[in-house]
């Protein structure tokens, strides 16, 4: 039932250790000739990383100082509550937190809430103030997940046993991205609180390797890099050196290029076109010359744990989605312009839900409803009529 190409088997849940620290003897030399000069190197870094430290957990408390912490019987969850019923229930996609549900002017979710849509957001395991372990069962869980990952059916159930502690008998719940299966277990797992579904250029299939395997070498070996590379990169030392700013008015079309280079397959002059589009809209420039933008996703430190287990749930834990068990109204957008999660995702979820809708926008891409792409503006009333739909 699967794409072309998609492995049906999974492989080893286990997530194994780079390889070059198992089968590279080299590694343990090199660490004892190289261990003075890292215990220097620390001396200078331990002082600068409690300073790192102090600024997170300041930006942090500052970031979330509007939203609140739910203890439910999954766990504590953090989300953000805004507008009245009906009530779409916001699931980030790769940044995780909260924060991406939030309505800076002329944006998806500022249009929701002038049409009468309240949204719930809530920050997914592992991002911002909801820990990693939320969501998992107190008993029973099956022993064949592994301890470090919190699968999407638990993560849907998270967000069930929010809606139980808020008192908000049903939504339509989003997916967006990486959190297309947590949406899709939702509505499979808890139909009595689904009113409908949106999926938003979703992932839907397994779609990469796990963090272990990547910059993986031909012959499977990691170099020797890879690993701390990665750790240093969603550390607090990192986040306090790329603080987020704003971005002068002269880059902001090599900023637009370079954003369409991550979100699209669109040629140069495609991108030229594209970037001559996003610059005249109003929006759009406020948030990019305000630093706001930026600011999504960050900093990556508080939220290490909820990229790391996405990338072993988008390999492994998005096969075999229960889509057969959804009856509740579903639209399904994507771009076939899309250069992070091919459109083929959507075509799979729209071929397997029943009755389901799908709009595939001919040049739109990843993103296409934060990016206010023209084509998603004509998605945006049967999003409303669905969600007001679901209120009667």
């Amino acid at each position: 039932e699967l794409p072309e190409g998609v492995p049906v088997d999974p492989r080893d849940r286990r997530m194994p250790l780079p390889r070059c620290l198992l089968n590279n003897g080299v590694f343990i030399i090199t660490l004892l000739i190289l261990s003075p000069f890292l215990l220097v190197l620390l001396f200078f870094l331990l002082p600068l990383w409690c300073i790192a430290w102090s600024w997170e957990k300041k930006y942090v408390s500052k970031m979330c100082s509007q939203s609140l912490i739910a203890d439910t019987e999954l766990g504590p969850v953090e989300y953000v509550k805004v507008g009245s019923a009906p009530y779409c229930l916001w699931i980030p996609g790769g940044d995780g937190g909260f924060d991406s549900g939030q309505a800076p002017d002329g944006f998806m979710v500022d249009k929701w809430l002038r049409d009468g849509v309240g949204v719930i957001s809530v920050s997914r395991p592992g991002f911002l103030r909801t820990p990693l372990t939320s969501g998992r069962p107190t008993k029973g869980r099956d022993p064949s997940i592994p301890a470090f990952v919190t699968i999407p059916a638990e993560q849907a159930d998270l967000c069930a046993a929010l809606l139980d502690v808020l008192d908000v008998k049903s939504v339509v719940v989003c997916g967006r991205s990486g959190s297309g299966p947590i949406a899709i277990e939702f509505a499979a797992r808890h139909p009595e609180k689904t009113a409908g579904l949106l999926l938003f250029y979703c992932c839907t299939y397994p779609c990469g390797p796990p963090p272990s395997e990547g910059g993986q070498r031909r012959d499977g070996s990691v170099p020797l890099i890879v690993p701390f590379a990665q750790m240093f990169a969603m550390s607090t030392l990192a986040a306090w050196m790329e603080k987020p700013a704003p971005v002068p008015e002269a880059h902001l079309a090599p900023f637009a290029d370079m954003v369409l280079q991550g979100l699209s397959n669109l040629d140069a002059e495609e991108r030229k076109a594209e970037t001559e589009r996003l610059l005249k809209i109003k929006a759009f420039r406020e948030v990019v010359l305000s630093g706001d933008g930026a600011k999504l996703a960050f900093p990556s430190s508080a939220r290490a744990a909820g990229i790391k287990n996405d990338f072993y749930n988008q390999a492994w834990s998005t096969k075999g989605l229960p889509f057969g068990k959804i009856s509740c109204p579903t639209i399904i957008a994507h771009g076939k312009r899309d250069g992070d999660v091919p459109a083929a995702h959507s075509e799979h979820a729209h071929r397997q839900i029943k009755d389901s809708k799908i709009f595939l926008f001919e040049n739109a891409y990843h993103g296409c409803d934060l990016m206010l792409d023209p084509e998603y503006e004509a998605l945006h009333p049967a999003v409303i009529e669905l969600c007001k739909q679901a209120s009667c």
